[in-house]
């Protein structure tokens, strides 16, 4: 049988182990938050670098064939493309629906702005064809109804002819 001074004595032996253990278990806990704490910042270097590097990349200037803007809903709204449908750079927007509805673009033939209604018609078009400015109107029916021009060929002579459903000039000046 062991004395009371014996137990006491134990029970100070066991209380000093778990304080030693329990110190033991805080240290390696420790350690192991300093660890992941040492991979977490080298991962955040790394990320700062490669951040850094694309921020360069993009002040030195973007590259790309073709940029699509979209919208909240992940639609395309807009579209800038080096080479599109008309032979050359475009731009063209759509609508909600996804229609496009306005196209601006550049071929051989010259700059061209072509406006569409909700139904997909062409209703203005806008353009420089190389003889010299000029503006077409068209109704709902894809119908011609007025041309503007400036003639650079004949003296930069202007002309304006309104036509009926039919492509008859109904009036014109001069």
């Amino acid at each position: 049988m062991l004395t009371e001074e014996e137990v006491a004595k134990a029970m100070e032996r066991l209380q000093r182990e778990r304080l030693a253990e329990e110190r033991l278990a805080k240290a390696l806990e420790q350690q192991r938050q300093e660890e992941r704490l040492a991979k977490v910042e080298k991962e955040l270097a790394a990320t700062r670098k490669e951040l850094a590097d694309l921020r360069a990349e993009l002040a030195a200037g973007l590259t790309t064939r073709q940029v699509r803007i979209v919208d909240e809903a992940g639609e395309v709204r807009v579209i800038l493309d080096a080479k599109a449908d008309v032979g050359g750079p475009g731009l063209v927007l759509y609508d909600e629906a996804g229609k496009p509805r306005a196209l601006l673009g550049v071929n051989a033939g010259g700059p061209g702005l072509v406006l569409k209604d909700a139904a997909g018609q062409t209703r203005a078009w806008l353009t420089d064809s190389g003889s010299g400015p000029w503006l077409a109107l068209f109704d709902a029916a894809g119908n011609t109804r007025a041309i503007l021009d400036v003639d650079e060929l004949d003296e930069d002579k202007p002309e304006l002819v309104l036509t009926d459903a039919a492509g008859k000039a109904i009036w014109s000046a001069p």
